[in-house]
């Protein structure tokens, strides 16, 4: 069975539970063969071939003022991805117009780097290869992006559904450290972001749309929910904050 099909089964039914009334309440699907814990607000569901994390209730997003706020995070072997990746968020611009960095793996001209461009679509490098969207983002809105790169294409996704396709390119996997909200010569976002995920695999679209509809992660690499802290939620990749403050009323939902 693969988590995408177990996880599948089961999403419809268990989107909204537990409820927060259940802390500590484990339950288990004798269908799927999973076992669901909450916390009282979110829950994790494990499965025999992976681990997903829902999250129904967000109470914080990243604000970062454009002009020196990021997060970076030490490399790491889990964070060294080679082969295909998949990158995804909640992002909000206050301007337009300008080179915005969501996140980038990369101290110099390689490995990969996801960003708003001055032309305020989406783009992604691999080394010094760039693949762009052709869906125009305004300011002041929410948007879940997402990138899917691989060496056979670059899919952009915005709301849970496909933007565009380009051509591809093999991730190489670096000892870069990450950063969240700026490249290493700059291009500070300038706006919110939330529930930024990096995952080692190449999403499908049914695992887009899960993420985008029902908050559920099968088994990230990283996730920074940004609750009012830069941990990860996923993993040990804790990062440093530099100068991001956080909002409990600018939040995507």
């Amino acid at each position: 069975m693969s988590v995408l099909t177990s996880y599948a089964s089961a999403s419809a039914r268990d989107s909204a539970a537990p409820a927060a009334s259940n802390t500590g309440l484990c339950i288990f699907r004798s269908d799927t063969k999973a076992i669901e814990v909450s916390d009282g607000s979110n829950y994790q569901i494990y499965n025999s071939d992976g681990v997903a994390y829902n999250f129904p209730s967000n109470s914080y997003s990243g604000v970062f003022d454009g002009a020196g706020d990021y997060i970076s995070v030490p490399s790491s072997s889990s964070l060294s991805i080679g082969g295909s990746v998949t990158i995804t968020a909640w992002i909000r611009k206050d301007t337009t117009g300008v080179f915005g960095a969501i996140l980038a793996k990369r101290d110099s001209t390689t490995n990969y780097q996801l960003l708003v461009r001055n032309t305020n679509v989406l783009s992604f490098y691999q080394g010094t290869t760039v693949v762009n969207d052709t869906a125009a983002l305004s300011a002041n809105t929410w948007y879940h992006i997402a990138v899917v790169a691989t060496s056979g294409s670059t899919d952009f996704y915005i709301n849970g559904s496909l933007s565009s396709s380009g051509s591809g390119t093999t991730i190489t996997a670096t000892s870069d450290n990450l950063y969240i909200g700026q490249v290493a010569s700059g291009s500070y976002w300038d706006g919110y972001m939330d529930e930024i995920a990096i995952f080692n695999r190449a999403l499908n679209s049914t695992d887009i749309g899960n993420i985008y509809s029902n908050k559920a992660y099968i088994s990230p690499v990283a996730l920074y929910r940004l609750e009012n802290d830069v941990t990860d939620s996923a993993g040990t990749n804790d990062g440093t904050n530099n100068g991001v403050t956080f909002s409990t009323s600018v939040k995507p939902y």
